[in-house]
């Protein structure tokens, strides 16, 4: 799976929202869910909440890509009704998370944000069955990143290299 991990202010983070919303891109957040459907994030002020408190973790979805509906499932484990988003069916849709804290010893001593996709999507009907990620899919993935990597400076830690916001301290 495509994936890069950048290092953002939270302000950073709403603008990220801002720019998904901008380029027909709507969030569903990763919960376990009362019935078998899935909710939208309505506005920055929502998404900051459930990153503080609720989930980590987002389904870009948008009509330029998603050619089907991600898959609500119950799971059966746990007391009903309970209802989850299983992960590589339907879609297809782009992996966003946005980490609340770091190890005391991360080489980059802030939230992390993470943006991926997976190169092929599993048929909700038969998992036999897989789709590849389509090019709209794709191009919506790159222009994520060039507009993430516009918010931040490359910075040599180590040896490594890392996506760091440019209005972070100390960085």
């Amino acid at each position: 799976m495509p994936d890069t991990k950048f290092y953002l202010t939270d302000h950073s983070r709403e603008l990220l929202f801002d720019f998904i919303q901008s380029q027909g891109g709507e969030l569903v957040p990763d919960l376990h869910y009362d019935k078998p459907e899935y909710e939208i994030v309505k506005d920055v002020n929502q998404f900051m909440e459930y990153i503080e408190t609720k989930t980590v973790r987002f389904y870009i979805i948008s009509k330029k890509f998603q050619e089907r509906d991600l898959w609500v499932n119950e799971n059966e484990l746990m007391a009903p009704p309970n209802y989850y988003i299983v992960q590589r069916v339907g879609g297809p849709y782009i992996d966003l998370a946005l980490y609340r804290g770091w190890a005391d010893d991360a080489a980059v001593k802030m939230k992390s944000t993470y943006v991926g996709h997976y190169a092929r999507f599993l048929d909700k009907g038969d998992y036999s069955i897989e789709y590849k990620a389509s090019e709209e899919l794709k191009d919506f993935y790159k222009g994520m990143l060039k507009f993430l990597r516009s918010l931040c400076k490359k910075v040599n830690i180590n040896g490594k290299n890392y996506y760091i916001d440019k209005n972070s301290d100390g960085y």
